[in-house]
């Protein structure tokens, strides 16, 4: 067996210096993402909702994204909800954009004990498809393909945490999917008392809905 040369020795000195070089760069990486992750989680620790300590507002918007349609959008009134925060930014030239509810939640799950709230607005994400990276997805979210049970487990929890004799405004337009299908998806039990078209093409609808007891049914 041949003893290895100075030279053999030296070639791979010099591999596991560069080998360590690189685990050590590596290592680096990851705690940086592991720093990243960390306040990231301490950012979002401060939405995380505590039953206990989510006051008790008259007003819930379940999916209220940037807050466009809301004259004040910091209505003390109102308990501001969504799924996501994004930072304030802009997002196309001379536009901005920032979410940032009050309760970080999905409205098919809310925070919320039952019968909380005298008015709840729902305008759900309407659009089926868009881009991965789209100021479209990114301004008013987007569905999956399984959207008819999310709208109806969305619907269905606003009615719950909604009061009795409480009123529902619901928000939908009809650029990807139409009304129809959306109310079929609510299901037959709740009926819209009356709605209003809006929008350059009129498929904007609003619609009012009102909780009553389950003996005026």
């Amino acid at each position: 067996m041949r003893m290895p040369g100075i030279a053999d020795m030296v070639g791979e000195i010099r591999k596991l210096q560069e080998e360590n070089k690189k685990l050590k760069a590596d290592l680096r990486g990851k705690e940086n993402e592991i720093n990243d992750l960390k306040e990231r989680i301490a950012y979002l620790k401060q939405f995380k909702p505590k039953e206990k300590d989510i006051p008790m507002k008259p007003i819930l918007d379940v999916a209220c994204g940037s807050k466009m349609f809301w004259f004040d959008k910091n209505n003390p009134n109102v308990e501001f909800c969504d799924n996501r925060i994004v930072p304030y930014h802009e997002y196309y030239p001379k536009r901005y954009i920032e979410i940032k509810p009050d309760t970080v939640c999905d409205f098919t799950a809310l925070p919320f004990p039952d019968k909380s709230f005298k008015l709840v607005v729902f305008d759900p994400p309407h659009l089926r498809w868009a881009g991965p990276k789209s100021w479209l997805r990114l301004k008013y979210g987007c569905l999956d393909e399984d959207w008819p049970a999310m709208i109806h487990d969305g619907f269905a929890e606003c009615m719950r945490v909604l009061d009795d004799y409480g009123v529902l405004i619901f928000k939908w337009s009809e650029v990807q999917i139409p009304l129809k299908k959306v109310l079929d998806a609510i299901g037959e039990e709740h009926k819209p008392l009356f709605g209003h078209c809006s929008g350059k093409n009129m498929n904007t609808h609003w619609m009012a809905f009102m909780k009553f007891p389950d003996d005026r049914r």
